[in-house]
């Protein structure tokens, strides 16, 4: 058997000297550990510190840049001007190795390096017009690429600054900046460099860009390990302790790297390493001859303690007993007496709980009664159900009056009797309220009489005779349900009333839209979704913009016109109108947008059908007038040439009664050219007759009757007589000339002056190959299109020449009498006034012209099927 003293020796041993030499241990690790913390921390520290200034000497070159506007306007200053300001700020920033100043559209203003002045005319690389153009863009300074110097030396960074004029506010010049980063560098780290410390800057992508060994930076050698903790190794592979901290300018991100040797950092912590290891040796050797007296002075007390309690083995409790030695031997002599004692207290508890326990049993019977008190006689409505059945167990007074039925006749029914969900539906809630998942509901519940109540019900479980039921308050809610059901009808009558109005109309706050409603989604060309959250002004052309952003901006409530804009760039005009509501807690602006292109289309229509009935009337009254001293000089020629030039019995005899010879008559005739004079008197005087005859068309309606024709037939019969025609054959010809027929199928007859129309082709054909005349043809060739189609009894012809189109001006005169393109002795301007008269007054129809200056010009006649006027007496052709 082994001794107490064999024992304790062995104790030691495991509990003494083994955790001593552990603790040397750890004590060591310990201590190199909190070196290698240390050092981080320092390196830490030095790396956010160098992080800190590096970002603090950049940001001073950025104001020293951007405070530039202080104290000159660069948006004034001559490019000469801005060069010599270039080159001193190169001369005088060291870490500037080379500046471009750049005015608001990208032009180059001046180029200046350290070591030469560019020339302006060079064009902006690729990285430095996406430079300026972020920089335009952001309105702030602006960090661009690193890249190599080349010529400059080291890593480069460039910066975009944008100068503001000091008038409008707006950037008028942008000067990029390309920064050494070794000088910017070296500047800080002097600073902050301490013995056996390395310092250096990492890129994104992990380059070295910066470092005190530049040939890391030449060699484009990338830092290795930075994130891989305390102790790792560095760029030559010598094991480090090191630590970084992320440095950004702009849209860039850098790394600050902070090392120190491993053999240097931890100097100090094996020193402190060995003084412990030598500590703890001393302090085993202490602890051995400790243990050696104490086994002896435990021992013997033991014995003399073994000896007492065998004495009082068979003795009921041995009131005392005392042992000197160590104080826990005393303590164990004790114990007997301890015993009796704790046995007495042990009695005495339990008699203690056993009035705790009575007085709780009253306490929760006093609970009971105020549960039931305030159960009873709330004034909300309560219930007591079982969630196993839906079996209503209690109702209150107030749940009484609520539904209309005694208390004994509700408890007699289940919840699902009186909730219209229905029982399996609520038995599933019913489990998830005594889950404590769902403590409040919206139902439906049946009352006594009938009626449907909507009721807010807050329900959660509880304690009830061993197990827990569902307790519930019920609230009617029904007057604040039909309140909200108001409500969204009145918000449904809003909408309907919003998408049904005739324009587009846009709630918006400052110019920002709220909603809209489908019109202004049809005026603008956007979706409903692109316009919520658009700039209003972005549907107002730019001329009209400003007026615009004004009244939104003083909220005027008037209405004025404007030229908007569609999705596709097409301009228009519109009508606007503002109010000023309350909106969702706040007053915002409506604006109304009503599309006047058809109404501006109708009053010039009827400006210019009011212009030319006023000709019409001119131009009857001048040809009535004109008519007879023309006809007496047609009449005149037509007789000089019959009694002067024609060899007739007649004429003979009246010569030789004056006593000459008629054929002396004749030779000096020819001899002087009467005979081509009076020819050309006749043929001017036929000229005139026909203007005049065009002319009395303005206001003489055709007296012949009004016939159904096929509106194909007439334009091709027209067609036929152009091809024939003397003048255009003479001018111009009309078979070199592609017709290109576009004919609706089936088309219907119309009800016109057959003749009248045909004049009105007639002219349209004839200009449209005089206007092909005069353009020249490389890739394509003359050609007219006609295009013929109907739409609701309406008749629609078009004529399209690919000519030389119409100017502006030109087009709004094309109807004028009188008003001609061509070259004078061409025509009379009344070809276009005569149709359009024909068309307009004569037939009811409309007539209009569209044109594309130097491509094409389209004629577009419409003419109703039913004719001018009423068709009674009318028969087919």
């Amino acid at each position: 058997m082994r001794t107490l003293y064999s024992i304790l020796f062995r104790s030691y041993i495991v509990l003494a000297l083994v955790p001593l030499v552990l603790l040397g241990i750890m004590l060591t690790v310990w201590i190199a550990s909190g070196q290698i913390a240390a050092s981080y921390r320092q390196e830490q520290s030095m790396a956010r510190h160098v992080a800190h200034d590096l970002k603090r000497h950049f940001s001073a070159l950025e104001e020293k840049l951007f405070s530039l506007n202080q104290f000159r306007n660069f948006t004034t200053v001559s490019d000469v001007e801005a060069q010599h300001f270039a080159k001193e700020l190169v001369a005088r920033q060291n870490s500037i190795c080379s500046l471009v100043l750049l005015d608001g559209d990208g032009r180059i203003r001046c180029r200046v390096s350290s070591s030469k002045v560019y020339d302006s005319s060079e064009p902006l690389g690729a990285a430095d017009s996406a430079l300026f153009e972020q920089t335009v863009s952001a309105g702030k300074v602006t960090y661009g690429r690193v890249y190599e110097g080349g010529n400059c030396g080291g890593r480069i960074l460039q910066v975009g600054v944008p100068l503001k004029d000091r008038m409008s506010g707006k950037t008028g010049v942008v000067l990029l900046a390309d920064f050494r980063l070794s000088t910017a560098w070296r500047d800080v780290t002097e600073q902050n460099f301490q013995d056996g410390e390395s310092l250096f800057l990492v890129g994104a992508d992990g380059q070295v860009l910066a470092h005190p060994n530049p040939s890391f930076v030449l060699a484009k050698k990338k830092a290795l390990s930075i994130d891989d903790g305390k102790l790792r190794k560095n760029i030559s592979g010598d094991y480090v302790i090191g630590a970084y901290s992320e440095l950004s300018l702009g849209n860039l991100t850098f790394r600050v790297v902070a090392e120190r040797l491993a053999e240097t950092a931890l100097v100090p912590a094996m020193r402190s390493a060995g003084v412990a290891l030598l500590a703890t040796i001393l302090t085993a050797g202490l602890v051995f001859i400790a243990t050696l007296r104490t086994a002896r002075r435990i021992t013997r007390p033991v014995k003399l303690l073994t000896e007492a309690a065998l004495n009082i083995k068979d003795q009921s409790f041995y009131p005392g007993i005392t042992i000197g030695g160590f104080e826990e031997i005393a303590d164990l002599s004790q114990a007997f007496d301890s015993m009796t004692r704790n046995l007495q207290r042990m009695l005495e508890e339990l008699e203690h709980e056993i009035q705790i326990r009575k007085d709780s049993e009253e306490a929760l019977s006093l609970s009971e009664e105020r549960f039931r008190s305030m159960f009873e006689f709330n004034s909300v409505a309560m219930l007591l159900i079982d969630p196993e059945n839906g079996r209503i167990l209690e109702a209150n007074n107030a749940a009484s009056r609520f539904y209309g039925w005694s208390v004994e006749e509700m408890t007699s029914f289940y919840i699902g009797d009186i909730n219209v969900a229905g029982h399996a539906a609520l038995r599933e809630r019913m489990k998830k309220v005594v889950d404590g998942e769902i403590s409040r509901f919206e139902f439906q519940h049946r009352l006594a009489d009938g009626r449907i109540c909507d009721v807010d019900v807050y329900t959660g479980p509880i304690p009830l005779e061993g197990k827990h039921v569902v307790f519930s308050s019920i609230i009617d809610i029904t007057k604040r349900k039909e309140a909200e059901r108001e409500l969204q009808d009145s918000e449904e009558r809003f909408r309907a009333l919003h998408n049904a109005s005739f324009g587009g109309i846009a709630i918006h706050e400052q110019g920002l839209i709220l909603d809209c409603n489908q019109g202004l989604a049809e005026v603008s060309g956007y979706g409903i979704a692109e316009l919520e959250g658009l700039d209003i002004t972005r549907l107002i052309a730019e001329k009209s913009r400003a007026v615009v952003e004004k009244n939104i901006r003083d909220g005027v409530e008037k209405a004025y016109e404007a030229n908007g804009i569609h999705k596709d760039g097409t301009e228009y005009p519109v009508h606007l109108e503002s109010r000023n509501i309350p909106y969702q807690g706040r007053v915002v602006q409506v604006l109304e947008f009503r599309d006047l292109t058809d109404q501006k289309r109708a009053e010039e229509f009827i400006i210019q059908n009011e212009k030319m009935m006023s000709l019409g009337g001119l131009a009857a009254g001048m040809a009535h007038e004109i008519n007879n001293p023309l006809a007496a000089i047609v009449g005149s020629c037509q007789n000089l040439q019959n009694r002067l030039l024609k060899d007739i019995p007649k004429n003979r005899a009246v010569a030789d009664e004056c006593g000459i010879s008629f054929d002396h008559i004749l030779r000096y005739a020819e001899a002087r050219d009467c005979d081509n004079m009076v020819q050309s008197i006749y043929e001017s005087g036929k000229r005139a007759a026909d203007i005049v005859k065009d002319m009395l068309s303005f206001s003489r309606r055709n007296e012949k009757s009004l016939i159904s024709n096929k509106i194909t037939e007439l334009m091709d019969n027209t067609l036929k007589l152009v091809s024939n025609d003397y003048d255009l054959k003479k001018n111009y010809d009309f078979k070199k000339i592609k017709i290109v027929r576009e004919y609706e199928d089936g088309n219907s007859n119309v009800v016109c002056y057959s003749n009248q129309i045909q004049q009105v082709f007639f002219n349209l054909l004839k200009n449209a190959a005089h206007a092909m005349s005069e353009k020249e043809y490389i890739d394509d060739a003359p050609r007219i299109i006609i295009r013929s189609y109907s739409r609701n009894a309406v008749s629609f012809i078009e004529v399209e020449d690919n000519g030389t189109g119409l100017a502006e001006g030109a087009k709004q005169r094309v109807f004028e009498p009188f008003f001609s393109t061509k070259s004078p002795g061409k025509g009379t301007g009344l070809g276009l006034s005569v149709s359009y008269f024909i068309v307009v007054k004569q037939h009811c129809g409309s007539m209009e012209v569209v044109s594309e200056p130097g491509k094409w010009t389209r004629f577009v006649i419409s003419l109703p099927m039913e004719g001018p006027q009423s068709q009674e007496g009318i028969g087919e052709a």
